[in-house]
């Protein structure tokens, strides 16, 4: 029996256009998130050159690396919270450095 079924929503990525070259970190919750990011950013032709990949855990992570993603970190604890925290030291990490190519 199944439960429940994930599907996408159409997205307008029109928003993203300008600054994919500015994004420093894209955050991922679920495999079916990276899907969706993927077959977006694919059938929009944007790349996020400079983005920096952070998963909520080794699942998550496993689908990133099936797509050819680097994971650049995985929340050591997989919950939200766990994932900011993960997110935080990445920025400390970073300088509090972002990309400004803009």
């Amino acid at each position: 029996m199944q439960l429940y079924e994930t599907v996408g929503a159409e997205s307008d990525w029109s928003a993203y256009e300008s600054m994919t070259d500015d994004i420093d970190f894209i955050t991922f919750t679920s495999a079916s998130t990276v899907r969706y990011f993927v077959e977006g950013s694919d059938k929009n032709k944007m790349t996020f050159k400079n983005a920096k990949f952070i998963s909520i855990g080794p699942v998550t992570s496993e689908k990133m690396r099936e797509y050819g993603m680097e994971v650049h970190k995985e929340a050591e604890v997989h919950t939200i919270d766990g994932m900011i925290e993960t997110l935080e030291k990445c920025v400390e990490e970073n300088g509090n450095e972002f990309n400004t190519t803009s």
